[in-house]
């Protein structure tokens, strides 16, 4: 005996042999029940007979109704021998995977599932006598293309032998594209509203949030499967929900509702929003839930504080750019860059350091605002410090470093917390300062109000720390132009003095070795 896909094998049935067998019994009960009958019985066997044949008619009559039904059902159905062979099939399955009859019975049923795991799996049950109901498969059909099915099947045996399965194979593949295509749509409808700053939401009649965009995760602060099945006043607070029930409630009665309510976010805090709930129907005209569209409008009732605030910034601005374009001197420019910047950044304090030549170190050229004892601590910086602090951390990382409150910047940097001062509300910066991938150092300011920086604000400090930087590449090529001036005059006058030289040893009337001595003293100096 050998083992095939999980079946033992054994003597494999006719192909017709589930069908064949009934007949077969009921053409022996015939032909005995014949030649019992005596001919001289007379009308009466003759009866009889008849009577037989007119049974034997109709139940060939119902066996091939039978056959009909099994081999042209729209349900594919087929039957696996003990060792795994295919020992018939209808058209439905065959039509299903578009094979012929010989190409397909005959073979191992193992030769069309794409994965062995799970036909290995379907044997093994089937072996033990198990039922399968709806078992989900993969079947590969004859033209490559993949089919997604589910099995049923049982086994039939006889005196507790196995002869054969009976499988019925029930395409869903177009169920599984369009499960498939749903899921799709699904994942784009979350990406385009999780794209969107306004809070998006359906809610259902029972006021449960079934659908949230990212928005939600961040004005509550959870996760989205932690507001998913949840009610609106389960996550809202008591005066929120109160404020914006009776919009609920219309909504819910089949009302476009729109409206403006104060709200209390979880992460932002108190806010302002504008709502607009859709009522959703179902075909019968039932409210099944509501279609939640909320702006956060907070910013813009305070749209007239950012317009000013953008032209102060704009004027700050002008005025470090005016600073620095008319800075010449070492002193000008670091004076335009901390004391000029800084005051126009509203800076409590500001410091700027310059990398030493070796790139090991760093200088603090020019402070505001710091004691003497803290510019001291600060005068020299190695960049392989433990522990570190923001303004090195700016230049070893090349990026701005961002400390939006005391508490933080002790967190990040406990070695600090002994020389800061308990209590202050301010937030701390540290930008780097390069030009052409060229590190030149690192500008430090101070701001009183801890909060975290805003992309404008962000963005305003890197504009200033570029036009800082290009100041001082300025003030690096006027250096050198100086030197290179400078140079430039001394070989000049050398030059000259020369020149002199050579026409006074043309004159015989002038003693040569005092000649000689003035031209050296002129060359000298």
């Amino acid at each position: 005996m050998r083992i095939v896909g999980g079946l033992a094998s054994g003597a494999v049935p006719r192909t017709d042999y589930w069908l064949g067998h009934m007949a077969q019994s009921t053409d022996k009960t015939l032909a005995g029940t014949r030649a019992a009958i005596n001919p001289v019985l007379g009308e009466e066997h003759r009866v009889r007979e008849e009577d037989l044949r007119r049974r034997e008619a109709e139940l060939q009559a119902r066996q091939q109704v039978f056959t009909d039904f099994v081999e042209n059902a729209t349900v594919g159905l087929h039957q696996v021998g003990p060792d795994g062979t295919i020992i018939w099939a209808n058209q439905a399955e065959l039509r299903l995977l578009g094979y012929a009859g010989d190409e397909y019975i005959g073979r191992s049923i193992v030769d069309f599932h794409v994965d062995a795991d799970v036909i290995a799996d379907i044997l093994m049950r089937l072996t033990r006598g198990e039922e399968l109901h709806d078992y989900e498969a993969r079947l590969r059909a004859k033209d490559g293309t993949i089919k997604h099915v589910l099995i049923s099947s049982n086994v039939n045996t006889h005196d507790g032998k196995f002869l054969n399965t009976r499988c019925f194979t029930r395409d869903i593949t177009e169920q599984k594209r369009a499960d498939e295509a749903l899921r799709q749509r699904e994942k784009q409808l979350q990406e385009i509203t999780d794209a969107l700053p306004a809070l998006v939401a359906f809610v259902d009649a029972n006021q449960r949030y079934r659908f949230v965009n990212a928005a939600y995760e961040r004005w509550f602060a959870v996760t989205r499967d932690q507001i998913v099945g949840k009610r609106i006043e389960e996550l809202v607070d008591a005066v929120t929900y109160g404020n914006i029930q009776p919009s609920i409630a219309r909504a819910l009665a089949g009302e476009q509702v729109s409206y403006q309510a104060e709200a209390v976010s979880p992460a932002l805090g108190v806010r302002q929003i504008s709502a607009t709930y859709m009522p959703q129907c179902d075909p019968d005209g039932h409210v099944m839930g509501f279609v939640a569209l909320v702006s956060d409008v907070t910013d813009r009732k305070t749209f007239e504080d950012e317009r000013a605030a953008s032209e102060e910034r704009r004027q700050r601005l002008l005025k470090i750019t005016s600073a620095l374009a008319d800075a010449v001197t070492t002193a000008e420019v670091f004076e335009a860059i901390v004391d000029h910047a800084g005051a126009a950044l509203n800076a409590t304090s500001s410091a700027l350091w310059l990398l030493s030549d070796d790139g090991r170190s760093l200088r603090l050229v020019r402070h505001v605002g710091y004691s003497a004892a803290t510019a001291r601590s600060l005068e020299t910086l190695a960049l392989d410090m433990e522990p570190s602090i923001p303004a090195v951390d700016a230049v070893r990382g090349g990026v701005a470093v961002w400390v939006p409150s005391q508490q933080e910047l002790v967190r990040a940097y406990p070695h600090l917390a002994r020389a800061v001062t308990p209590g202050r509300s301010y937030r701390v910066c540290c930008l780097p300062l390069v030009s052409n991938g060229n590190m030149l150092g690192s500008f430090g300011i101070t701001i009183e109000e801890a909060r975290d920086a805003t992309e404008d604000e962000r963005s305003f400090l890197l504009l200033v720390a570029r036009h800082a930087s290009q100041a001082l590449v300025r003030l690096r090529l006027l250096e050198a132009e100086r030197r290179s001036r400078t140079k430039a005059d001394a070989v000049s006058r050398r030059m000259s003095v020369l020149s002199q030289a050579s026409r006074s040893f043309g004159e015989i009337d002038i003693g040569h070795e005092q000649r000689l001595d003035k031209i050296v003293r002129e060359v000298g100096s």
